[in-house]
């Protein structure tokens, strides 16, 4: 998975490597991580200021990577000058941004790591797989992965809920019952879609073009209607999930009025997520979607948008993405599709991807090429659908503002 934080891109494709001077360690003593901090900002030590005896690959186990930087967990909590151990609610409000989101991805993977030391079958130690995020047992063949089905990745996510603060979700079964039974072990009380709040789509002659209106209501208490500049059934309880909590926030805030919060709503971006613009009388959208899960998320949303309209696309994609069943769940037989290369040695051979297509193809040299080719062959009513990796994002915006002078992308 590919995600951008701000300006940052993070990835856990699994492509463990050996650390680098550069690579970031993370260390976790129960819920509170090793860190240092420097006035209003934050760091996480290096791996060159290891002691040599940690520097061993026994020692660390591969996590992520954010703009091509490798991040390390240690096995075991680790002591350094300079570097504490603080609570992670510290990272709530912590700078820089995404060194937090860090932070919190990386407990959640410790925190599954810890649970999975020893096998359940034999009791044996667990070993760790060099070729997918999984262990595995020498002695019965055990394996466990992590976020393998909805339940795993519900325990994943459950790990962050604390003690005594409430939980808000918009999760269905079987989810739901897990994070409920956690939030009960932590005397957290839970507020769930469709049980403790309601979400509704309304029909307004207000809205504008690219935002949908909602209602989220309280079952036993208020209710508010915004604005919200993102669409999809999926956005919709996004959205729900952060007014539900920002109504529990008003009732102890008072600055956080309905006002306050309309417009808070109502000024969200999300560039790259069904993001529609408008190039002249073209409608185009940008949406990073990059696996078959995401492409069944873009293929709802974009009929739930603009119907039946025809599209005519810009694809771009990874080749160690499963892109042969993202193209027969994305392409109908009267799409045309320019495929370009990713700006990434990951990328797939636009040529190739081109010839796999259930529909009419052709390919370009760049992206740049791909977006000229695609805006010469668009007709009335149609669409431009630019899609398929988060990579390619920063090279469409410049295009967008340089060719048609589109500056809120």
């Amino acid at each position: 998975m590919i995600q951008q934080i701000g300006s940052h891109i993070y990835s856990n494709t699994y492509h463990p490597g050996p650390a680098k001077d550069d690579s970031v360690i993370l260390s976790y003593s129960n819920r509170d991580i090793l860190l240092r901090e420097q006035g209003d900002v934050f760091s996480y030590p290096l791996f060159s200021q290891l002691p040599p005896e940690m520097k061993k690959e026994k020692h660390l186990i591969w996590l992520f990577t954010i703009d091509g930087i490798e991040y390390f967990l240690t096995r075991e909590a680790i002591t350094l000058p300079g570097y504490a151990y603080v609570p992670v609610n510290y990272l709530r409000a912590a700078h820089p941004r995404y060194l937090s989101f860090a932070g919190v991805t990386g407990l959640s993977l410790h925190n599954w790591y810890q649970n999975h030391i020893f096998c359940g079958g034999c009791g044996k130690p667990m070993q760790y797989s060099k070729a997918e995020r999984m262990v595995y047992c020498d002695n019965c063949q055990t394996m466990k992965y992590c976020g393998n089905t909805i339940e795993e990745i519900a325990v994943q996510k459950a790990g962050i809920i604390k003690e005594g603060v409430p939980v808000v979700t918009t999760a269905q079964q079987p989810a739901l019952s897990i994070i409920a039974k956690t939030a009960y072990e932590k005397h957290s009380r839970v507020y769930a879609a469709g049980y403790s709040f309601d979400v509704v789509q309304e029909v307004s002659k207000e809205k504008k073009w690219g935002e949908q209106v909602v209602t989220v209501r309280e079952r036993y208490g208020y209710s508010i209607t915004a604005a919200i500049p993102l669409m999809g059934q999926h956005q919709r309880m996004n959205s729900a999930a952060s007014i539900m909590t920002l109504l529990l926030i008003a009732r102890h805030d008072k600055r956080l009025t309905c006002t306050a919060l309309q417009r808070g709503i109502a000024n969200v971006r999300w560039p790259g997520r069904f993001q529609i613009l408008k190039a002249g009388e073209i409608d185009i959208v940008i949406d990073g979607a990059h696996n078959p899960a995401g492409i069944d998320t873009f293929c709802k949303t974009y009929e739930e948008v603009f119907a039946n309209r025809k599209r005519v696309f810009l694809f771009s994609v990874l080749a160690d993405k499963d892109y042969t069943q993202m193209v027969q769940k994305l392409f109908h037989r009267d799409d045309y599709v320019i495929c370009a290369p990713a700006p990434t040695p990951r990328t797939a051979d636009p040529r190739e991807v081109a010839a796999i297509l259930p529909c009419r193809a052709d390919w370009s040299e760049s992206i740049e090429d791909g977006l000229t080719n695609v805006f010469s062959s668009v007709k009335d009513n149609q669409v431009v659908c630019i899609i398929g990796s988060l990579y390619i994002q920063g090279a469409v915006r410049r295009y967008l503002r340089t060719r048609y002078g589109l500056c809120r992308i």
